[in-house]
């Protein structure tokens, strides 16, 4: 039976922030929290969905309850592992923030060019200067929860928001994905299926090879392809 890993927390703001240098691989797990990592130095295979992908610095993603995971190390490798339970951190905490998390844990996988497609364990890269942002406020949650002075756990809960909005925002923009809007991807893919519709209508990429959907697919991928609509 794969094992619950415990939470770590010790206060009452539902969260509990702790910062590995290792070089031990963990083993298959699962937990009843909401985990959230952020790899600041070292690579590591992350298994999770049926799916290995390596980790580097600057990804980040965040764990649903009960699902089963492990990560590969070989080399050494540094990460913030953070365990919070939405529903506990405060009464409107879910209200306002339980989009955000069912957005980040499952996100929609219906767009054009599928995040899903690119990276099915649905890793969020982040800028260098937005991974320094994020760690640094996760030292200062460190600070808090080891401090314990006035208000610590406000301050804890609050620095999670803050961090849960950038890592949103970090995934927007890699994923192309407007809120009430149609997705810039769709303009992506129509520029070049119009100039190859108008410039190239009765024409050859090479001299042997017709425009069609073998040959898109051939030069251009197969994702491409099947999206410009090309006949066989």
């Amino acid at each position: 039976m794969i094992p619950y890993f415990p939470f770590k927390g010790t206060d009452k703001s539902a969260i509990a922030l702790e910062e590995f240098h290792t070089v031990e691989s963990v083993p298959l797990h699962r937990h009843n929290f909401q985990e959230f990592v952020l790899i600041t130095k070292g690579s590591c295979l992350h298994q999770f969905k049926n799916i290995s992908m390596p980790l580097i610095p600057g990804d980040v993603f965040l764990i649903p309850p009960h699902q089963e995971h492990t990560y590969t190390i070989e080399t050494p490798v540094s990460m913030y592992n953070c365990q919070f339970y939405p529903e506990e951190i405060a009464d409107w905490w879910v209200e306002q923030f339980g989009g955000l998390i069912k957005d980040l844990t499952e996100p929609e996988s219906n767009n054009p060019i599928s995040p899903a497609d690119l990276n099915r364990q649905n890793i969020i890269h982040l800028s260098v200067p937005e991974a320094k942002r994020v760690q640094k406020m996760m030292e200062i949650i460190l600070h808090e929860q080891k401090e314990q002075d006035f208000a610590f756990e406000q301050v804890k809960q609050d620095y999670l928001n803050l961090i849960l909005i950038v890592i949103s925002r970090a995934r927007l923009r890699q994923f192309a994905i407007v809120p009430n809007k149609e997705s810039p991807r769709n303009n992506i893919i129509a520029k070049p299926k119009s100039l190859l519709r108008t410039t190239l209508p009765n024409r050859s990429i090479f001299p042997i090879t017709p425009v069609n959907k073998t040959s898109v697919s051939v030069i251009f991928g197969q994702s491409l392809s099947q999206r410009l609509d090309f006949p066989q």
